[in-house]
């Protein structure tokens, strides 16, 4: 886990490297680092919160951080920030807060960053086995939607059953296209892929969910389409084209289960209508909280 630590600490001015002391961390402990101005560092270590009890962080040592995240280059990454993060090598994502600027309803850019959420990605490989047979069930792979709050594995535990469908642990293999928007998944660096997604899987890093799901179906022939974090109508729109064109659909919602999700416009009728045939719905910790739920049974 060297080079994944590195990935981390790398990003972090020497004098911040050296108070958090990241030699003595165990990288497969490592959740998420809260780095706020004039406040202490807090780290989601494991089930704790470890507070970095030296010198309040200053807002020159998080625009060091800013820098080194962006490589240098704020201006290459623009585009991420105005939605609130920036990812990293390795899938890793900080997540930025301070002064948004708008031009009526759009974000023009978050100026004043004095907070920052760095989410720490892990690649558990295995951690899909317990619920490949309920979505591969009867030979055939069902539509499938992870629910879970952040912070619960639901990218991790998507990204797994990438990799287990494109490589054929279950059923024959099968073309899947991964739309990346915010390059969590396969983690793509300077155009390969850093997680394990599979041999027979296309990435489309960086990329709006609406735009790339049916770019994906004009251009790379997927038999599966995999996305992170379902959100607008747009995205509704576009999962309800892909399975029309015949694609299977995987992906994720920000939720606390079904009943909370289905109050959602959009959300609710892909449910209703049975769009996703199987929900897989996450509590906390992927390996021992999955609630499985078939709709195509009830």
């Amino acid at each position: 886990f060297l080079d994944r630590m590195n990935e981390i600490s790398g990003i972090f001015p020497t004098d911040l490297r050296e108070i958090i002391h990241f030699e003595r961390l165990e990288y497969d402990q490592l959740r998420e680092i809260r780095v706020r101005v004039n406040q202490n560092i807090r780290i989601q270590y494991g089930k704790r919160e470890i507070t970095i009890p030296q010198a309040p962080v200053s807002l020159e040592q998080i625009y060091q951080i800013i820098e080194k995240a962006c490589e240098y280059s704020l201006y290459s990454y623009e585009d991420n920030m105005k939605q609130g993060f920036i990812t990293i090598k390795g899938g890793h994502r900080i997540g930025i807060g301070g002064h948004v600027v708008t031009d009526n309803t759009h974000i023009k850019v978050v100026s004043r960053i004095s907070f920052l959420c760095i989410r720490i990605a892990h690649e558990v490989i295995g951690c899909a086995d317990s619920i490949m047979n309920f979505v591969c069930k009867k030979n055939r792979l069902a539509h499938t939607l992870i629910i879970s709050p952040p912070g619960c594995g639901k990218t991790t535990l998507l990204r797994d059953m990438v990799r287990q469908i494109s490589d054929g642990t279950w059923l024959p293999g099968k073309n899947v296209c991964v739309v990346d928007e915010r390059s969590e998944l396969a983690a793509t660096f300077k155009g390969m892929p850093q997680n394990h997604v599979g041999i027979r899987t296309d990435v489309l890093d960086n990329c709006p969910k609406y735009e790339g799901m049916l770019m994906a179906v004009r251009s790379l022939a997927p038999q599966v389409i995999a996305v992170d974090e379902l959100g607008g109508m747009r995205d509704v729109e576009a999962v309800m084209y892909c399975v029309h064109c015949g694609c299977i659909m995987i992906g994720t919602v920000h939720g606390l289960d079904e009943q909370e999700v289905c109050k959602r416009p959009g959300i609710s009728e892909l449910l209703n209508k049975k769009i996703f045939q199987r929900l897989l719905v996450l509590s906390g910790d992927y390996e021992n909280h999955i609630r499985c739920v078939d709709l195509e049974g009830l």
